[in-house]
């Protein structure tokens, strides 16, 4: 889905047009993540929103790649 977005953009991008790809990490407070408990019974998020965020860009410059392959 991700690469066939790109192409459609790639498609008609104009020389200056930018595609952002911005992955939203919401504040811990609004209780977005799965929280499960920790050794101690402590909530603690399933994972690592920081790192998951990471993952998503790396896979959003991959698929961004194959789209400017062809």
């Amino acid at each position: 889905m991700w690469t066939r977005s790109f192409r459609g953009f790639l498609a008609d991008a104009a020389a200056g047009d930018h595609v952002c790809f911005c992955p939203e990490l919401l504040p811990a407070f609004i209780s977005y993540a799965r929280t499960f408990p920790d050794a101690s019974g402590e909530p603690r998020e399933e994972c690592d929103r920081w790192q998951q965020a990471a993952v998503l860009t790396r896979i959003a410059r991959e698929c961004f790649e194959a789209a400017r392959a062809g």
